[in-house]
């Protein structure tokens, strides 16, 4: 259930179709009491539905042993691996919304959307909503600034913190994207 961190700088012009807001996955924490932290496991960018390289031969069902595990040693070795009962883990005592699902949202001030988002991530953490990824895949740092960009949805990554560009002035977005480290 951990996902692997990689931080991106995005412009608040490119956010501002931002269509949803995600609460889900903090609620499941919330009502599950803990996630495991990464320590637990090794991120695989895989889920059941997933086909491409590996994915399709990766066991991702939720056992105890697919959340948290321990290896004694390389199998070859005799060595095995096994679950843990207990693990360091992460809880959500509280959790926000920005926004609603309402198509009206979508057309909200985005000055006004903007400080909501601010004031949520001051008082509670990131806030996770749904973006279109596709401009991601280039990505190779600064701020990403594509108005050009289709503003359909296809990803959901986390807002965990903002600021303004010294040189430009442009305020942006820190972005915690899921994809791993090698991308």
């Amino acid at each position: 259930m951990c996902l692997g961190s990689i931080y991106i700088l995005i412009s608040f012009h490119t956010l501002n179709y931002i269509h949803r807001y995600h609460t889900g996955v903090y609620q499941l924490i919330k009502e599950k009491g803990s996630i495991p932290f990464e320590t637990c496991q090794p991120y695989l960018a895989c889920s059941a539905e997933s086909q491409e390289g590996f994915c399709p031969h990766i066991d991702t069902t939720c056992t105890a042993v697919n959340t948290c595990r321990t290896c004694s040693g390389f199998s070859d070795a005799g060595g095995q691996c096994v679950e843990l009962d207990y693990w360091p883990n992460a809880t959500v005592a509280e959790y926000g919304e920005v926004g609603n699902d309402s198509i009206f949202d979508m057309f909200s001030d985005p000055k006004e959307k903007a400080h909501k988002i601010r004031a949520e991530i001051y008082a509670r953490g990131p806030v996770a909503t749904t973006i279109n990824a596709t401009p991601l895949r280039d990505y190779a740092g600064g701020i990403l600034d594509d108005p050009t960009a289709s503003t359909s949805t296809n990803h959901i990554v986390s807002i965990v913190g903002f600021g303004k560009d010294a040189a430009t002035g442009k305020d942006y977005w820190i972005i915690r994207n899921s994809w791993g480290e090698y991308w």
